[in-house]
């Protein structure tokens, strides 16, 4: 067999020892890249593949010149390599697939990236200076590559999500982040900021287009969102410091930060759309270079140690549905809580205030998080201004208090005649008062109260 290049295949696979549960997945590699459960890098004259949910050990493509920039989607991985550079790629499941030999040629092709079945990378067949944006599609019957962008201007560092593909282009003088919509060839491109200051390294995923620009600051992180109808633009982080080369996956965007100067470099940062929360993904010592995402899994390369990994926490929220406030409850009485959960909440702690700014009293340390609990008796108070809150049993910062306040009261020890004790006298009263007329209760001589 042989390959795009005229020279013998070469598949040899080749096994590393690795614990996929440490912050370092490789002790060596660099520009990693994630999908799903397989992390891709370079490493020497290697493209090493790992399926972080299986015991396996990674495994790797071995006897290349210059591998680099790898990018994974599903099965099917992707990178440079050679001098001038060409693409090759192969799949995980059979590494004796081979990239489309249709898409090299004399000239360079650099800085493949895919999505599902499209590849994109930065071309020179037209030119060896000012590089073009390019397109396989290997769903076609016959896949040949297409054109997505070929002004006059440099096309470069695309990336790609969906029908989307993004890139930076100084056809303006400066770098700046243009996208198309490339599910029908030819596409119109366009600029996705109207800023014009110096824009790099887009990414996209879905709606949201991410990159880096200096609006004079330093480099910081935007975000475009193709499906806001106002406000499309936004700034993600902006803080001192450098921020660059930002990665995205739904509403989960990563890049690599020097704003921390204790530590002596870049570290990797998060910021989660959904929650509006910022989190440190790792801020060990030197730098951290070059993250990318896939679900809740971050990748990144470390200098000097390799290829770094974090499984970020699911997140975990509690909603409390019952009581609502405004209720009135009889002390001792039963009382209905209920609550709805998300994520891997397992068990709950209930809690009961009251009255306002008041200690916090413990239902039930240790509920399964079934989602209803039947509080029997009601606490013996007698307060209008109560509350309950629920929280997870693992993580007390996960919780939910009730907003409005609800009555807990003491029946009026005026009313003897509540015979059932349920703070009313009805017709219950009178039916428990017949069904005993003229009982005795003497258990020893029931004819004693008539004596």
């Amino acid at each position: 067999m042989r390959n795009i290049f005229g020279n013998a295949v070469f598949v040899s696979i080749v096994m590393l020892s690795v614990n996929v549960n440490a912050d370092v997945l490789s002790s060596s590699g660099i520009r990693p890249d994630i999908d799903g459960t397989i992390v891709v890098w370079a490493d020497g004259t290697s493209v090493v593949w790992d399926d972080i949910a299986d015991a396996n050990a990674p495994a790797s493509i071995s006897g290349l010149t210059s591998p680099a920039y790898p990018g994974v989607s599903g099965s099917k991985v992707i990178f440079e390599q050679g001098s001038p550079q060409d693409l090759n790629g192969f799949d995980t499941g059979d590494p004796s697939w081979l990239f489309p030999a249709a898409a090299n040629n004399a000239a360079k092709q650099r800085y493949p990236v895919i999505s599902g079945s499209r590849i994109v990378w930065q071309d020179y067949t037209d030119t060896a200076t000012d590089p073009d944006i390019f397109m396989i599609d290997l769903s076609e019957p016959s896949p040949t590559p297409q054109t997505v962008c070929d002004h006059t201007a440099r096309q470069i560092y695309p990336a790609i999500g969906g029908d989307t593909v993004v890139w930076m282009d100084n056809r303006s003088g400066l770098y700046q982040v243009y996208r198309c919509d490339v599910s029908s060839l030819p596409c119109t491109a366009a600029p996705v900021s109207t800023t014009t200051t110096a824009q790099w390294y887009p990414a996209v995923s879905g709606h949201l287009i991410v990159w880096a620009e200096d609006r004079g600051t330093g480099s910081d992180i935007y975000g475009y969102d193709t499906t806001a109808a106002q406000n499309p633009e936004f700034v993600i982080c902006g803080d001192p410091g450098d921020q660059a080369y930002p990665a995205v996956c739904g509403d989960l965007i990563v890049w690599q930060d020097n704003h921390d100067t204790t530590d002596g470099g870049y570290d990797i940062r998060l910021y989660d759309r959904m929650t509006g929360q910022f989190q440190t993904v790792c801020d060990d010592a030197g730098n951290q270079w070059y993250p990318n995402i896939s679900g809740r899994t971050v990748v990144w390369q470390n200098e000097g140690t390799g290829i770094g990994i974090a499984m970020l926490a699911t997140p975990k929220d509690i909603t409390l549905t019952a009581p609502t406030g405004g209720e009135m409850v009889l002390a001792g009485s039963t009382m209905g809580i209920a609550w709805m959960t998300d994520g891997p909440v397992e068990q709950v702690t209930i809690e009961f205030q009251p009255d306002s700014g008041g200690a916090w009293q413990v239902i039930e340390p240790n509920v399964p998080a079934e989602q209803v609990y039947h509080w029997n008796p009601v606490a013996d108070v007698d307060s209008t201004d109560c509350r309950i809150r629920i929280s997870d049993f693992d993580d007390s910062e996960v919780s939910d208090t009730l907003a409005d306040s609800f009555t807990i009261f003491q029946c009026d020890e005026n009313l003897t005649a509540d015979i059932t004790g349920d703070c009313f006298v009805g017709l219950d009263d009178f039916a428990e008062m017949a069904a005993q007329w003229i009982t005795c209760g003497n258990p020893y001589d029931d004819t004693w109260c008539f004596d």
